[in-house]
């Protein structure tokens, strides 16, 4: 998983972070801070390889998985978001927008916290471990009820996720999965090119290139551009600092970014790590969010050890894809669901004794 969020952090964060800069002049500094905040991840995250700290077990062994359990979850929450909405259903890519705050204001507890961990790390997890025992008819299910969460959610990013999740199983346990996935990225930007002008404008340019890689990195500009003026917010947003600290802003964060960069309040403009760390405590916040992110990414480095590199880090590709590009370092334990998702890692998993599987050795 270190080596997949390097890949990922790379190919939709730096690598349009540096062409931002170049083509609008963008803070260099901040290009720099983002460079710095990835490389300290790795450092850290090699340092604890080197001093051998929590490995779960040095025997590999067959990952098993009630994966009955696990879909029978999935579908529950798809039946409670259906009964939440009455029934209303739309695929049109072009008008999710028109929904989406109505939507979201009208979530309560729990299908607010289902709902984002169905439709991402619980979709994925489940769509890596049938990839992982070969099951592929059954990659119909969770392919399907992303297709239906979206049309019942208007959260578009959950008809991507089990894809999402089969396509890294697929390069992680291919000797030449980084150039597979070099490629698809190569073929969505010449298509996006290719089609400009056309019906299938708003899918690729829209959906690919603006809110995949160039936007991700825009937000983190105006992040570190507002907050280097206005100063830390020292986790005021969070209840991590006990009511101890208020936020020097007029709007939540997503918000005051979304005005900014929009001119409309009710835009919110999630953003990553990175961005998340500069707001709360600038340089300090993005060590403390490296050295965290560095665990994060060592335990799932373990578990994979364990039950094989494809299944875990396909399994956890997606919470940490969030955390990279869309979410807070300490909301996605806790709403990005990576915190239920290591529940379920350990609780779930049950070892078996080691039999021929082609795919045990992959790294």
């Amino acid at each position: 998983m270190s080596e997949i969020f390097a890949w990922l952090s790379t190919v939709f964060l730096l690598i349009p972070a540096a062409v931002l800069s170049a083509h609008q002049g963008s803070d260099r500094a901040a290009m720099f801070m983002m460079f710095g905040g990835v490389w300290l991840v790795m450092v850290i995250c090699r340092t604890f390889t080197t001093l051998n700290v929590l490995q779960i077990s040095k025997s590999r062994a067959n990952a098993h998985v009630n994966i009955s359990v696990l879909i029978a979850a999935l579908i529950l929450t798809l039946s409670l978001l259906i009964f939440h909405v009455g029934g209303t259903f739309n695929l049109s890519m072009s008008s999710v927008y028109d929904f989406r705050q109505d939507f979201n204001e009208s979530l309560t507890f729990p299908l607010s916290y289902l709902l984002p961990f169905a439709g991402g790390p619980l979709s994925g997890f489940i769509a890596a471990y049938l990839m992982h025992k070969k099951k592929y008819k059954l990659l119909a299910i969770p392919v399907v009820v992303g297709i239906l969460l979206f049309g019942f959610s208007t959260h578009k990013a959950m008809l991507f996720y089990p894809l999402f999740a089969v396509v890294i199983y697929t390069a992680i346990t291919s000797r030449a999965g980084h150039i597979y996935l070099m490629g698809l990225f190569i073929f969505l930007s010449a298509a996006t090119f290719l089609t400009a002008g056309t019906g299938l404008e708003d899918f690729l340019g829209s959906s690919f290139a603006n809110r995949l890689v160039f936007i991700p990195a825009q937000i983190h500009y105006f992040f570190f551009r507002e907050f280097a003026d206005i100063g830390p917010q020292f986790w005021a947003e969070s209840r991590l600092s006990f009511g101890l600290a208020r936020s020097d802003l007029p709007l939540p964060s997503v918000n005051y970014i979304g005005l900014m960069m929009t001119g409309y309040p009710e835009i919110g403009a999630n953003t990553g790590w990175i961005a998340n760390g500069y707001m709360n405590g600038w340089l300090f916040g993005i060590v403390l969010y490296s050295i965290i992110m560095a665990a994060t990414l060592h335990v799932i480095d373990s578990l994979g050890e364990r039950y094989g590199y494809g299944f875990i880090g396909a399994a956890f590709a997606i919470p940490i894809f969030n955390m990279i590009n869309s979410i807070d370092l300490l909301a996605g334990y806790l709403t990005g669901g990576l915190l239920l998702l290591f529940v379920i890692a350990f609780l779930f998993i049950q070892p078996k004794d080691l039999s021929t599987d082609p795919v045990r050795d992959a790294r």
